[in-house]
């Protein structure tokens, strides 16, 4: 018997208008958590596999790498 797989918990952007959905964080990410600070930033926490060590960090809505804040 094979394992469901399952996607990790990502942080997506969706316009109303057009019905486009974008994922914000890295597919690997374990995102979660998110918080907007303004019109082009937000915050995440992002965990890893195990869900034992968070870090927030820093991101641009238009994409980039995340800044790391709190490890």
């Amino acid at each position: 018997m094979k394992k469901a797989g399952f996607l990790p918990p990502a942080i997506w952007s969706f316009d109303i208008p057009s019905g486009q959905a974008t994922r914000l964080t890295a597919k690997k990410s374990y995102a979660s958590d998110s918080c907007w600070l303004n019109d082009s930033e937000f915050l995440i926490v992002d965990a890893d596999k195990k869900g034992k060590k968070s870090s927030i960090c820093r991101a641009l809505i238009t994409g980039g790498t995340p800044r790391l804040i709190v490890k």
